[in-house]
């Protein structure tokens, strides 16, 4: 009976860790910087619009979360790459953006897919 316990608990241990586990397939930290793979996607109404990194949840999830992007490379992305799927390298910003959303500073794009 002891022993049926023990399994019991820890499979249910093994399974809330791997449910509340930090996707790795999108993002992935590099010491300070981090690579995002996402869409880049021009959100808002003028002259509220901003320029956002939609990365989709890995293996086929059907969650989504924006990364307002900002900074030097922001002018380029937005007019070179909208509607196209690019991996980037950067930070993330010291304050997060517009409604809470996470910020990040493209420091160079890595990949245009």
């Amino acid at each position: 009976m002891t022993s049926r316990v023990a399994v019991i608990g820890l499979l249910l241990l093994g399974f809330a860790m791997a449910s509340c586990s930090a996707s790795s397939g999108e993002v992935k930290k590099n010491g300070e910087t981090v690579m995002i793979r996402g869409t880049v996607r021009v959100v808002g109404n003028e002259p509220f619009s901003r320029l956002v990194l939609t990365v989709q949840e890995p293996e086929g999830g059907k969650n989504q979360k924006d990364f307002v992007i900002k900074g030097p490379l922001e002018k380029n992305i937005w007019d070179q790459y909208q509607g196209r799927v690019i991996v980037v390298e950067g930070r993330y910003c010291a304050e997060t953006g517009p409604e809470h959303v996470p910020c990040i500073e493209p420091e160079r794009i890595i990949r245009v897919e």
